[in-house]
């Protein structure tokens, strides 16, 4: 589909400025913790194989290591604070890869629908900000997000591809990491509504084709996590170990949110805690939600909120860079705004009845992924993506834009309800001292 000049101009000024920005993240990257775990894996994998030795065996997979592995052996002039290369060859090959999904897009779809879905994916800064940091969060948005916007944007589409492209991604989720598996039943209801409502793709599917394309795309990234855990714990299951959700409990009941700063030129763990920080361990479980209402419905509302909201840009940070209330914060916060009133616009006038179940489902699911764990910002990447699309379309609803004196005081109301939030957040905040003592930031 041909474009206008302005058009073009749009688009080439949309990547030119993504390129610019990852750079400039990848410039700035600094990090340590889990990044540093993902260094060290990525230069065993290479070495010893998806065997190789692993302190998280059973927790974590081979394929987030592997891809970091491949990455960081880019030669690459190093330029950025954190002394590697990843940040700068993660952030190209996402640049690279959006152009590639931008021109199936534009092909398929055009320039409105093109711009509605890539702007809260490949375009949006706070998905940006985790590429440059050798982590999860990176590989996910490297693999998944581009997938993501194929799968919403390109509507003519055979039930072959839309299949092989929802396989991948749950696969490349459950892969990536292994809570991600809820990832699948969104992706799961998307599928059956294309098959429901779009039928002309799929008039005539062949259920071996379909199982081989399912079993193609998912086959090659788990069969090695098998085989790893096998080899390592004597278990084909992908994922044997589930002692670390026992603990994600206790981190949950004992703090509002975690973090990892640098203070006084090391890096330290930053904990909001909770009144119930310094509980005895062995009475903290589920069941300490219940015995205290009070305190565990505020602990389950915050766990829910703070993926969502980003009181700054990336996951390791400076001390000096936190604040009651910062622009990202502010712009997070509109981001979910104007994406929960979007999601409810679709689903109340039921005009996109493809995409709009699996938006929803996916934030629902996001939200109850976190809500009794260990809450940390990053966690959140998927529901804020889900949220960020429907955003997009509530901003680019004309009805809306005639009527935002309506939408406009809830926005600007929940807009600073969330800086109150996080003032009194950011007031629990402790760090975690050299003699493991919790003392005010």
């Amino acid at each position: 589909m041909r474009m206008s000049a302005r058009q073009t101009f749009v688009v080439c000024a949309l990547h030119l400025a993504q390129a610019l920005f990852l750079v400039w993240l990848a410039r700035r990257a600094v990090f340590c913790c889990d990044a540093n775990y993902y260094l060290d894996a990525a230069t065993r994998v290479l070495r010893d194989g998806v065997a190789f030795q692993n302190d998280y065996a059973g927790y974590r997979s081979y394929f987030v290591p592997l891809v970091i592995g491949l990455l960081q052996s880019v030669p690459m002039p190093v330029a950025t604070d954190s002394g590697v290369g990843y940040p700068l060859v993660a952030g190209l090959l996402f640049a690279m890869l959006s152009v590639l999904a931008t021109i199936h897009v534009l092909r398929a779809e055009g320039y409105a629908r093109y711009l509605a879905y890539a702007l809260p994916t490949i375009f949006n800064p706070f998905l940006l900000s985790f590429v440059p940091f050798p982590m999860q969060e990176s590989v996910f948005v490297l693999s998944c997000v581009p997938l993501v916007l194929l799968l919403l944007a390109v509507r003519r589409r055979d039930a072959h591809w839309t299949l092989a492209l929802a396989v991948s991604c749950g696969a490349l989720a459950y892969i990536i990491r292994s809570s991600y598996l809820w990832v699948c039943l969104p992706l799961a209801i998307l599928v059956w509504q294309h098959a429901r409502l779009r039928t002309a793709a799929w008039a005539n599917p062949r259920r071996g084709k379909l199982a081989s394309v399912a079993l193609l795309c998912s086959a090659p990234l788990i069969l090695p996590q098998c085989y790893a855990m096998a080899q390592a714990l004597g278990s084909w299951l992908p994922y044997p170990n589930h002692e670390t959700f026992a603990h994600q409990i206790i981190w949950g009941i004992q703090a509002y949110k975690y973090a990892t700063v640098l203070k006084d030129e090391l890096w330290t763990g930053l904990v909001y805690a909770s009144p119930m920080m310094h509980w005895p361990k062995d009475e903290m479980g589920l069941v300490t939600y219940l015995r205290n209402p009070g305190n565990g419905l505020l602990l389950m509302l915050a766990h829910a909120w703070v993926p969502l909201h980003f009181d700054v840009l990336t996951p390791y940070v400076r001390s000096e860079d936190l604040h009651p209330v910062s622009g990202w914060l502010l712009g997070s916060a509109l981001v979910v705004a104007c994406g929960v009133a979007g999601l409810w616009r679709a689903a109340r006038s039921r005009r996109d009845p493809v995409e709009t179940p699996f938006l929803l489902v996916t934030v629902g699911l996001s939200c109850a992924y976190t809500l009794v764990a260990a809450a940390e910002v990053r966690f959140g990447i998927i529901g804020f993506m889900a949220l960020s699309i429907g955003a997009s379309a509530f901003v680019g609803d004309a009805d809306v834009r005639r009527e935002w004196r309506r939408y406009a005081p809830w926005v600007v109301l929940y807009v600073g309800t969330s800086a109150l939030v996080n003032a009194l957040l950011l007031g629990t905040a402790r760090v975690i001292s050299a003699t493991g003592q919790l003392v005010p930031l």
